[in-house]
């Protein structure tokens, strides 16, 4: 169906950034046009394609849609930010090429954020899907904002398609960086974190497809060595001076649970500490950190479980 959207400035500016033309990208395109939301314009970057993507996505005939093709391959950061610069809507809503948005994702998010001006930064929750749709395991992030703030020194604990950002936060710190080809994302939370309040809902508003040709499985040793560097500048500001990379390795492995190739007792030690380190530099309440260790030590648990490793090693870690 045709949108009349003679409106100029939409409420929400949905950004997307695509290369290549499969039955992914309609699924998501269709996706965003069938919102319960019409308030928004849906600006697709296609980064230098072998296929048109105008041209393959004209058959939709909706007005709200914008897609800019780029004259060669610019990455998926330079895209985002070719995108934030021509956006006009007051919330950026972030969508991948190969996930799907649930039909009330835009106006749950928008009422949160209208609701929460003190809101920069919003995500939600996710059900990861398979190449064919079916659901795989649904995925539940944390929705305490401290909590979230403490976990993004090891992990990054916001689906990237799942966020919606105030472009005027964004215009305050420039958008992407540029120089980040990966973990471009995680690296934006960071850079917001000094400015803006943060929020994630309890629902969930994508569904997140897992394959092996997305970014985060083709590219995972350079996503974790830009991921080791934000890291390792966070902790600094917190004087968490004396880990080394295969101690932040082990942290997240124990956050993330994955096997275990760097945690150790060790690990489980400096995961307390930095818990301390986080409490006293944002002055915590004694039950703000205790939530926080209370996760942590939830989290270790699984992660010593699943990896058949005693919990009397972990028995004097201060978790």
């Amino acid at each position: 169906m045709q949108q009349d959207t003679t409106k100029t400035s939409p409420t929400v500016t949905v950004l997307m950034s695509a290369y290549g033309v499969d039955a992914f990208l309609h699924q998501a395109v269709e996706s965003v046009l069938c919102q319960d939301y019409e308030d928004f314009e849906f600006l697709i970057i296609d980064d230098a394609s072998p296929q048109d993507i105008a041209t393959e996505l004209k058959c939709y005939g909706d007005l709200r849609m914008k897609i800019v093709r780029n004259e060669y391959n610019l990455g998926l950061t330079r895209s985002l930010n070719k995108g934030l610069q021509m956006a006009c809507g007051r919330y950026i809503a972030r969508m991948d090429a190969d996930d799907i948005s649930l039909p009330q994702r835009l106006k749950i998010q928008v009422n949160y954020m209208e609701k929460h001006p003190e809101i920069g930064l919003l995500g939600g929750q996710a059900d990861c899907i398979d190449g064919d749709g079916n659901i795989v395991f649904q995925e539940r992030h944390p929705t305490d904002e401290l909590l979230l703030r403490w976990l993004l020194l090891f992990i990054n604990p916001f689906w990237h398609s799942s966020i919606m950002l105030r472009a005027s936060v964004l215009k305050l710190i420039g958008g992407y960086n540029n120089c980040v080809r990966y973990a471009q994302d995680y690296d934006l939370w960071h850079r917001l974190a000094p400015h803006t309040r943060f929020a994630q809902l309890c629902e969930p508003v994508i569904l997140y497809r897992i394959q092996g040709k997305s970014i985060t499985s083709s590219c995972g040793r350079e996503q974790e060595a830009i991921a080791l560097n934000i890291i390792r500048n966070a902790l600094q500001i917190l004087k968490c001076n004396d880990m080394v990379d295969d101690d932040i390795r082990g942290v997240r492995e124990i956050l993330i649970n994955l096997p275990a190739c760097h945690a150790n007792e060790k690990s489980i030690k400096i995961m307390c500490s930095s818990i301390g380190m986080f409490a006293k530099f944002h002055k915590l309440t004694f039950d703000h950190e205790l939530a926080i260790k209370n996760y942590a030590k939830k989290k270790m648990h699984v992660f010593l479980r699943n990896n058949q490793i005693s919990l009397d090693k972990s028995k004097d870690s201060g978790i």
